[in-house]
């Protein structure tokens, strides 16, 4: 998957705590708590219509942000990126904080893109898969390629919804 794209995302705790990535030559977040490192060939490049985004185009490239318990969500988080994908893989993640420990639950929330080109919002419990701890609302339509597109998932402490350009495109309940 080839992509440039710009992040942000929020979480809810006692305060608000947002994690933004302005992408000014480095990976760093607004706030320098939750800073990012390019990996295996990640690039800041300028984008004519956006500014600077960041580039992945090789294989395995990606920014790596240390796990921090500010990145962890306890009742309300607000998942956003600007993406512009010019190719769809089977495993596009876009968003992405695993779970600790490598195990099911394997991730507690992503955005990303199936092969299709279908979009996905996926949280979790930290219960097992099986036992209903991952639940996802995902587009029924391909995005299209080679045009920026803003993928949004909230979740309220009780309704998981994804966004697409500013339409709401599928809710669910999630406890």
């Amino acid at each position: 998957m080839q992509c440039k794209w710009a992040m942000y995302c929020c979480f809810h705790f006692i305060h608000w705590a947002c994690f933004t990535v302005e992408f000014e030559g480095n990976a760093n977040d607004e706030q320098g708590i939750n800073n990012g490192q390019l990996t295996n060939g990640a690039l800041i490049v300028n984008d004519a219509s956006r500014g600077n985004v960041l580039s992945l185009v090789g294989t395995n490239d990606f920014v790596n942000v240390p796990d921090s318990s500010s990145l962890d969500i306890t009742n309300e988080i607000s998942l956003g990126v600007w993406v512009n994908l010019n190719s769809f893989t089977s495993s596009g993640k876009i968003i992405v904080k695993p779970a600790t420990g490598g195990t099911d639950p394997w991730e507690l929330y992503t955005l990303d893109t199936l092969s299709n080109g279908t979009v996905r919002f996926i949280l979790s419990n930290g219960s097992l898969s099986s036992q209903g701890g991952w639940q996802s609302v995902a587009s029924t339509s391909p995005l299209t390629l080679s045009e920026w597109h803003h993928i949004v998932g909230t979740y309220d402490g009780t309704t998981m919804r994804l966004y697409l350009d500013s339409v709401l495109l599928g809710l669910k309940q999630f406890h």
